[in-house]
């Protein structure tokens, strides 16, 4: 019962976020105040927004799931299957971590390689100066 508690108030607070932040930062362009058009470059950084949003999103709840874990392993009180119950919501979670840093240097790889970019900064993503080497980028 107080599982989904919490996961209503989760879901809540996820669906009040946006209006909290006035959606600021995540389309880079076509707003009001003169911002410039935008063009199939900004769609990537758009993509890597929403990307760095969800995994702030995901390393707090895997907080949550490591704190959660370690507390019903501390208080277990010497039986073995409420031991094991929260050795195995920490694991799942540094499993989750470990999935979640995998797939973000691969989504980011694929979002700079069509990008172009730094080398030394693969992960950054900016419209600013255009592409030269990928004109499709520009229109």
């Amino acid at each position: 019962m107080r599982f989904k508690i919490y996961l209503s108030g989760l879901f809540i607070f996820l669906l009040i976020l946006p209006q909290l932040t006035l959606g600021a930062g995540l389309v880079p362009c076509g707003g009001e105040g003169g911002e410039a058009e935008c063009t199939a470059c900004d769609l990537l950084v758009l993509a890597q927004n929403i990307v760095k949003f969800v995994f702030e999103i995901i390393f707090v709840v895997v907080t949550v799931m490591l704190v959660a874990g370690g507390l019903i392993w501390i208080t277990a009180g010497g039986k073995p299957e409420r031991i094991a119950q929260g050795q195995k919501i920490m694991t799942n979670a540094i499993i989750g971590v470990v999935i979640v840093l995998v797939s973000w240097l691969i989504i980011n790889t694929i979002l700079w390689f069509f990008a172009g970019g730094d080398p030394g900064e693969w992960w950054k993503i900016s419209c600013e100066p255009p592409v030269n080497n990928l004109p499709w980028l520009n229109q």
